[in-house]
């Protein structure tokens, strides 16, 4: 037997609870409103923030632009063949020479000897410095040498371009002499 029987006409309804659901979504629909536009106009303010520094940044360097040109404008011809040497001497300075002579040592093949380095040209492009270098080499068969050259190019650190090769001429002289033009690039030490 059944003791619940709900024999009203119209059965019951809870009208309370949909707009209970509708007002809580209202008010987390409107909260979260309110937080984006929050960030939004934080956000902005950055960008106003940023926009603002790019500008003054801009003029700073307008103005440094300036003042270059100005003493570029205010030095003779001897100022600048002064600064430039003296640019040349602190690059020179700055670059390790006992690193280069290291880094050729390990480099070249016992049956392979370096009898002359000219230095022609030392020079500095943002924190790394080059020397370019005409480098002497004897070996006592053209194999030698040119095994030396793909070590010097595989290394990373050389890069080689011969520029002659002869026969070594004279009372007792045996093997073959090249010139090679070396561009030299150290790496960079980690914390240097």
């Amino acid at each position: 037997m059944i003791t619940e029987l709900n024999l009203a006409s119209e059965p019951f309804r809870n009208r309370a609870l949909p707009w209970a659901i509708a007002v809580t979504v209202a008010l987390v629909s409107l909260v979260a409103f309110v937080l984006i536009v929050a960030e939004w106009t934080k956000m902005r303010a950055q960008a106003n923030r940023a926009e603002r520094d790019v500008v003054e940044l801009r003029q700073q360097v307008e103005a440094l632009r300036r003042q270059a040109a100005e003493v570029r404008d205010a030095l003779s011809r001897d100022d600048v063949i002064a600064l430039e040497s003296a640019h040349l001497v602190i690059a020179r300075k700055r670059f390790s020479w006992s690193q280069l002579l290291g880094d050729l040592e390990t480099q070249t093949p016992a049956n392979v000897r370096v009898t002359r380095i000219k230095v022609r040209d030392v020079a500095q492009r943002g924190d790394q410095t080059f020397a370019e270098l005409e480098v002497a080499v004897i070996g006592r068969t053209p194999d030698d040498v040119t095994a030396m050259i793909a070590q010097l190019d595989s290394s990373g650190t050389f890069s080689v371009e011969p520029v002659t090769q002869r026969p070594r001429q004279g009372r007792g002289a045996s093997g073959t002499e090249w010139t090679l033009r070396l561009r030299y690039a150290p790496r960079v030490q980690p914390g240097a």
